[in-house]
């Protein structure tokens, strides 16, 4: 137990230990603040390996002050909580901020109320990383990061073909401006819920930015819920709001809504898959809004079965394009309103049905009882 105030420490690890706490006890936080030591790069400052039942409350971990320092390292079994934990600035080698897995398969951890933002803008940096040994399950609730080089959270890798395949929760919070995705997740059944994504500027890291705002990749049967993505005028490079990448196999999107002001970002794209999945995309109740010119609203390719339903899309740009849709039989969209400066839909080698589907362009307006098309545009 720790009073307010700040305390210098050196590198900490403990092994194979249970209920272990770092708390605050009152209304401010402790600052810990590493002695100069030089930077661990890669290596650890705080590494709790296999920690049974780990408790931190009401910790600031400053290393902004010198080059010392490196990332918190966390290894958990039983049952974790981590709350209203802050880590600001980075040393000069350093790669990421928090390492964290939870390899006991009934094992649960929770970290609630993260702030962590590159002050520095370390332009080789991962924010959060969910290592592939991860089993149990983990949720990250209430977040704020932003600004990172190398994924804001990167929990895909227990879904890989070396994962444990452990579920990963991210639980509202905020998430803005980091460089190859805000939120990447992987692992089955993993889920975003009630998130807001926000990407209005320039994002640090090396040659091409791809700030993507959920990305999925690996595994399948991943869940979007109640998210808020947005993308501003001035928002970095992306391949979209929600991007399936090729080693996903499916997700579903709900109750959720995309602002796309940039132009030329799509508000989904999906990449043909790897293999052939057992589940394919589906978007109930999505909304997609904003003044994007250039470039189309969605793409989606190799995937057969994409379902859109109760969807409303409304980017009416004279110079921005629908769906483009390839290689993906059986797509079917159902009491939709789709609103579109251009063609709606371009199709090669895939059919789509739509089914009281309201489509609106710069052409003229039509509703489409039931209707399916095949390799040719759709007249209105």
């Amino acid at each position: 137990m720790f009073e307010p105030g700040t305390y210098r420490f050196d590198p900490i690890e403990l092994q194979s230990r249970t209920r272990v706490g770092l708390v605050t006890d009152g209304d401010e936080p402790a600052t810990f603040i590493p002695n100069d030591e030089g930077c661990r790069g890669g290596h650890p400052y705080f590494n709790f390996n296999y920690v049974d039942g780990l408790v931190i409350d009401s910790i600031d971990l400053d290393f902004g002050q010198v080059d010392s320092g490196g990332p918190l390292f966390m290894f958990l079994e039983g049952e974790s909580v981590i709350r209203n934990l802050s880590y600001l600035g980075s040393c000069s080698n350093q790669q990421g901020v928090v390492r964290v897995e939870v390899p006991d398969p009934n094992g649960t951890a929770l970290i609630d109320n993260f702030v962590t933002h590159n002050t520095d803008e370390n332009h080789t940096l991962t924010a959060v990383y969910v290592s592939d040994g991860h089993a149990g399950e983990l949720t990250f609730q209430n977040c704020s990061i932003d600004n990172f080089s190398d994924n804001g959270i990167y929990a895909s890798a227990p879904g890989g073909p070396n994962g444990n395949d452990g579920v990963v929760n991210v639980i509202g919070g905020t998430f803005r401006n980091n460089n190859i995705s805000n939120i990447r997740l992987g692992s089955t059944g993993a889920r975003a819920e009630d998130v807001t994504v926000i990407v209005d500027d320039q994002t640090p890291g090396w040659g091409q930015l791809n700030s993507r705002g959920i990305r999925l990749r690996n595994q399948e049967q991943q869940e979007i819920h109640n998210c808020d993505i947005r993308f501003g005028p001035e928002a970095a490079d992306s391949f979209g709001a929600i991007v399936f990448h090729q080693a996903n196999g499916g997700a579903r999107v709900t109750d959720t809504s995309i602002q796309i002001d940039r132009d030329g970002i799509p508000a989904f794209k999906a990449f043909p898959p790897d293999d052939e999945p057992e589940t394919s995309p589906v978007f109930e109740n999505v909304t997609v809004s904003g003044d994007a010119s250039g470039g189309p609203v969605a793409e989606i390719a190799g995937r057969p079965g994409t379902v859109f339903r109760d969807c409303i899309i409304e980017q009416p740009d004279p110079n921005r394009q629908g769906f483009l849709i390839e290689g993906s039989q059986g797509c079917h969209f159902e009491d939709c309103h789709i609103e579109i400066g251009q063609q709606p839909f371009a199709l090669n080698s895939s059919t789509v049905t739509l089914e009281n589907t309201r489509v609106i362009t710069q052409q003229g307006e039509r509703l489409i009882e039931n209707e399916t098309f095949e390799n040719e545009p759709v007249e209105l």
